[in-house]
C-alpha cells in the first residue's frame, strides 16, 4: 500500500479520492440549480425559491452541529447573515436583492481582511501560522515559519486570497444589480466557482513553483 502512495506522490498523479471533489462540486451546483428552478416553477416566486434553496443547507448545518453538540461560532456567521438578508427581503416587500447581495458578504470580508492585513504589514495567513498551533505537531518539530521562504510564501498567498475574495464579492454585487433572480442564481454560482477555482489554481502553482525553486537552490 505504501508503494502505491509513493507512486502517486512521485508521479504527481493524485489518488482517486483526491479527484472526486471537483465532481462533487459540480454535482452540488447542479442539484442547487435544479432545486431552485423546480421550486420557482412550483411556487411561482423566484425570491421564495431562492430563500428555500439557500436556507436549507444552513438549517442542515445548524441541525448537524446541535446533534453532535459541536456548533462552532464561525458556523453561525452565515446563518446570521442569511437571517438578516431574509428579514431585509421581507421588509422590502419580497425583494430578492438582499438575499442575492448576501453572497458577497463572506468573500468580501475575507478579501478585505487579507488586503488590510497586507497594508498594515501583518499578513493574515502569516499571523495565523504564528498563533494557531498545528494539531499533533511534536514540540521539537521544525517550525513552519523557520523554513526558507515560508514568510514570503504566506504573504503572497494572503495577497492571492485577498484578491480572489474581493473579486468574487464584486462579481456577486454586479450580477445581483444587473440580472434577474433566475439569471443571478445560475451566474453567481458559476462566477464563484470560476473565480475561487482560479485563485486556488494560482495558489497551487505558486506553492509548487516556490518549492521547486528552493529545491533547485539546495
Amino acid at each position: 500500500m505504501r508503494s502505491q502512495g509513493a507512486n502517486h506522490v512521485g508521479s504527481g498523479t493524485p489518488p482517486a479520492e483526491h479527484q472526486r471533489p471537483p465532481f462533487r462540486l459540480l454535482g452540488s451546483l447542479a442539484l442547487t440549480l435544479a432545486a431552485f428552478f423546480v421550486l420557482r416553477s412550483a411556487l411561482g416566486n423566484a425570491t421564495t425559491a431562492l430563500a428555500i434553496t439557500d436556507g436549507i443547507p444552513l438549517l442542515w448545518l445548524v441541525a448537524v452541529g446541535l446533534l453532535h453538540r459541536r456548533l462552532e461560532r464561525l458556523a453561525l456567521i452565515p446563518v446570521v447573515v442569511f437571517t438578516v438578508a431574509l428579514v431585509a427581503s421581507i421588509a422590502f416587500g419580497g425583494s430578492a436583492l438582499p438575499l442575492e447581495l448576501r453572497r458577497s458578504v463572506f468573500p468580501g470580508a475575507v478579501g478585505l481582511a487579507c488586503l488590510i492585513s497586507l497594508a498594515i504589514r501583518r499578513p493574515l495567513l502569516l499571523e495565523a501560522a504564528t498563533r494557531v498551533p498545528r494539531p499533533g505537531q511534536p514540540a521539537d518539530a521544525e517550525n513552519l515559519l523557520e523554513r526558507p521562504g515560508s514568510r514570503r510564501a504566506l504573504t503572497v498567498l494572503t495577497a492571492i486570497a485577498g484578491v480572489t475574495g474581493l473579486a468574487d464579492a464584486i462579481a456577486q454585487v454586479v450580477l445581483a444589480l444587473t440580472l434577474s433572480t433566475s439569471q443571478f442564481v445560475a451566474a453567481a454560482h458559476v462566477a464563484s466557482y470560476v473565480i475561487i477555482g482560479g485563485g486556488l489554481l494560482v495558489a497551487v502553482v505558486y506553492v509548487r513553483w516556490t518549492r521547486a525553486r528552493l529545491q533547485h537552490r539546495h
